[in-house]
């Protein structure tokens, strides 16, 4: 599957457990991605942060949202 034009990924409220895969480097369009209220565990990988058109990433581990420039 090719998800290279993905924009805009929202997960939240899926009950998914385990880690955010680092994979998501892959999805180098993306510019939302919302994974709150799931039973996401470990750290938030670094590759998410380094996705250059991403504005908004949400997640419920940390209780954070962020808003990236």
């Amino acid at each position: 599957m090719n998800l290279n034009k993905l924009s805009t990924l929202y997960l939240h409220n899926n009950q998914l457990t385990g880690q955010i895969p680092v994979e998501v480097r892959k999805l180098t369009q993306l510019q939302i991605l919302r994974l709150a209220e799931n039973q996401l565990e470990g750290s938030v990988p670094n590759s998410i942060f380094e996705l250059r058109n991403l504005q908004a990433f949400e997640c419920a581990k940390f209780h954070c949202i962020s808003f990236l420039t």
